[in-house]
């Protein structure tokens, strides 16, 4: 594995705890390829930069005393912007809410990932208040197709599927509906995978949650076709 092409996320935890490479490297390389990539991918709301080196240097500090906080310690990840984390802002794709809106507690899936050692690099775009299969977004304008820019995303997690396609993250969290994963992953040459902590599928209501309790995954898999985009965003 390299910064440039980190392999799995087994592959980059294991390089983590092993000390071949330091969670603060990892995590500004995907930082960096979350800036560079902006222009062609537009995954991100907000790419949390001091934060998330803030994160990675603790967790570099952790590992060096002999102590690692889970399996995806060090390991730099981002979330679709609908998942509240203390202290931080949430908008839910949206400007109804106002970028002061400022979380007052930490949604369940987010302390999680927390326990288990992840670090956010920020906030990814996505329809607004996940009410959208295209992926549009008319505040933050849309996401691109990874594999190509004049077909759609899918939503609502459209930011997700274009970080993942896009190399800029091994991983992302996004909601848990399926339409929400499974349009995003395939147009995007991934595939997903939804399950609870048991794995056991289960069938969800369409609404909005803004903590959400199940966890959902999207991985590298297999690449399928993608409608052309028709509309602008």
């Amino acid at each position: 594995m390299s910064l440039d092409d980190p392999g799995s996320l087994k592959e980059a935890a294991t390089a983590i705890r092993e000390r071949r490479i330091s969670a603060l490297e990892l995590t500004k390389a995907a930082i960096e390829r979350a800036k560079s990539s902006h222009s062609t991918l537009n995954a991100f709301i907000e790419i949390e930069e001091e934060s998330a080196l803030n994160a990675a240097r603790q967790a570099d500090e952790t590992l060096a005393r002999g102590m690692a906080t889970g399996l995806l310690h060090g390991v730099p990840l981002a979330h679709m912007d609908m998942y509240d984390r203390k202290g931080f802002v949430t908008v839910c794709g949206s400007n109804i809410r106002a970028a002061s809106h400022v979380a007052t507690e930490t949604s369940t899936v987010m302390q999680r990932l927390e326990a288990a050692g992840a670090v956010s690099i920020g906030r990814l775009n996505m329809s607004e208040f996940a009410m959208g299969p295209t992926g549009h977004n008319y505040h933050h304008g849309r996401a691109l197709n990874p594999i190509d820019p004049t077909r759609i995303t899918g939503g609502s997690s459209s930011g997700s599927g274009s970080a993942v396609g896009g190399g800029v993250v091994l991983r992302v969290r996004v909601q848990r509906q399926d339409v929400v994963l499974r349009g995003p992953a395939q147009r995007g040459g991934l595939g997903w995978r939804g399950e609870q902590a048991g794995g056991q599928h289960q069938a969800t209501d369409q609404g909005i949650e803004f903590h959400q309790a199940l966890q959902r995954e999207i991985r590298v898999r297999h690449a399928t076709g993608a409608r052309r985009c028709g509309g602008a965003g």
